[in-house]
């Protein structure tokens, strides 16, 4: 392939992947984290010195991330709420990503063909959707740049033993942990390079060279812990082999997806166990991984390439693979955003193979390339309108399970906004799926507030009974309570304060109660 019609080809990959995830540029934000990470988050609401110290200084939601959360206070000065401009800055992203995965591929294969044929797969492939169509999720895009970029660098750190582009990887890897703590697994995987380019991995050089991103690595590991322990992220209910065997199940499921990439949905819960058993493929699963052990084994020539490409795939998502449990689900599309590059990286190998030795089969392979592109394709703009709205999103997840408490909570939080009857339905059967769930409770209790006080007041004790730290239980009483009682208003409203002083709803509460009760 001549030079310049690579570029050429990147271009047409851009302008389609732009055409792809257009659905995009219409949809809204989700009540699902975007109104904790954007639409009220108080920490982006202002760009300022001051500010920017307070953001690089906190956790937000159990997570920190400074480097995203500026990139929202950025936005919200250019676009204010205007969901556009923040779904174009994630596609922006993707686009970046996409050329530097170009650009990996490139490095390691050499053949500008290969490099381009595998980028288009990346390019579209269906299980980005989340991370692209996501507000929220505009940490997974953002460290990705900076962690690919740190990787390049760190290739031609070992091809030109330049130290400047050491230190570049070390600037970059530094900018992608400030993003995502996902970042943390950087330093291993240039082990790995290190192992594929034949290096001493044990050599004084070697060992010397990692210190630096080792400790940048623990030490933003202690902090992602201390972060994830403040919000209580941290779940238990599964025994050590469970937990062996949910992680397997991970990494077959991802693979999985790879290939077949259908029926995703935006929440995959932890598996329920029936008499002390998982689910029959979680014991199933094991087996899918050794014949892939097996036949791996059987291409002994290619070994080292294999298992380059392997934990290329496993080692940035071995840190979100279930052996501790974090949060309720299972799996993650967004999580295989840079773990796919390594099945793409095999996937390239195997062409080089089979082109080489057989030429003729190119053509047909270049067409069944095109045929899974165009289906990738086909299946991201369909999943990508699927993030229009909260209503969209949460009606797809139930279509996919109806069991999922928290899927019914937040349809009916949005159907709630819209004045919907429907809500208070789903409300019922969030609780009905989790009696331990505190918010459906809240929500019934706001529902009633004006109805039928009595039944809002049942419903808002409930809740609090279940969680008495959730601040919106003590801002619903309080307007309970605005009009009838003085002093029990004033009581809810400062346990509000006491839990978040500049939550707006509670900034509503004072001020009604001042109106209210101020002069009186």
């Amino acid at each position: 392939m001549k030079k310049n019609n690579q570029y050429y080809f990147l271009v047409v990959i851009i302008i389609l992947t732009i055409i792809v995830f257009s659905p995009t540029f219409e949809n809204g934000f989700t009540n699902w984290d975007d109104h904790l990470q954007v639409t009220e988050n108080p920490q982006i609401k202002e760009l300022s010195i001051q500010n920017i110290k307070t953001i690089f200084s906190s956790f937000y939601v159990g997570m920190y991330q400074p480097l995203t959360t500026l990139s929202f206070t950025l936005e919200y000065s250019f676009f204010g709420l205007n969901a556009t401009g923040f779904h174009t800055v994630s596609l922006f992203f993707h686009l970046l990503n996409i050329l530097l995965v170009f650009w990996l591929i490139k490095l390691l294969t050499i053949r500008k063909d290969i490099a381009i044929l595998t980028t288009a797969l990346f390019a579209v492939h269906p299980m980005f959707v989340e991370v692209i169509a996501w507000v929220s999720a505009r940490s997974t895009l953002m460290y990705a740049s900076f962690y690919l970029a740190a990787i390049i660098s760190y290739l031609y750190y070992l091809k030109e033993l330049k130290i400047n582009y050491f230190f570049i990887a070390l600037v970059l890897f530094l900018l992608s942990l400030l993003t995502k703590a996902m970042a943390i697994t950087l330093p291993i995987l240039l082990i790995l390079f290190d192992f594929y380019y034949g290096r001493k991995i044990l050599s004084k050089k070697v060992i010397i060279e990692k210190i630096s991103f080792l400790i940048l690595s623990l030490l933003f590991g202690l902090i992602a812990i201390k972060g994830r322990q403040i919000a209580n992220h941290f779940t238990v209910g599964f025994t050590f082999l469970d937990k062996i065997l949910i992680m397997i199940y991970q990494i077959y499921w991802y693979i999985l997806k790879f290939f077949i990439p259908t029926e995703l949905s935006a929440f995959y819960p932890n598996p329920k166990k029936v008499n002390g058993f998982l689910p029959v493929i979680y014991y199933l699963s094991p087996f899918f991984i050794i014949l892939f052990g097996v036949v791996s084994f059987r291409c002994k020539k290619y070994w080292k390439k294999i298992l380059f490409c392997f934990f290329f795939f496993l080692i940035p998502i071995s840190i979100v693979l279930k052996i501790v449990q974090v949060g309720n689900q299972v799996t993650t599309d967004r999580y295989t955003y840079i773990s796919f590059v390594g099945i793409l990286l095999l996937l390239s190998f195997i062409y080089q193979i089979v082109t080489d030795k057989r030429p003729k089969t190119k053509p047909y392979l270049i067409i069944l390339i095109c045929v899974i592109f165009t289906s990738f394709s086909f299946l991201s703009y369909q999943q990508t309108k699927i993030w229009h709205s909260s209503v969209s999103l949460w009606t797809n997840v139930i279509d996919k399970n109806k069991n999922i408490a928290l899927a019914h909570l937040n349809i009916g939080a949005a159907l709630v906004d819209k004045n919907n009857l429907n809500a208070e339905k789903h409300f019922l059967k969030s609780m009905e799926l989790d009696s331990t769930f505190a918010i459906p409770y809240n929500n019934l209790g706001y529902i009633y507030l004006k109805k039928n006080p009595k039944k809002a007041e049942e419903y808002l004790f409930k809740a609090m009974k279940i969680n008495s730290s959730y601040l919106y239980i003590y801002t619903n009483l309080a307007s309970l309570y605005m009009k009838t009682d003085k002093e029990k208003a004033r009581k809810y409203i400062d346990i509000a304060i006491s839990l978040n002083s500049k939550n707006k709803y509670v900034l509503e509460r004072i001020n009604s109660w001042n109106k209210q009760w101020g002069n009186k």
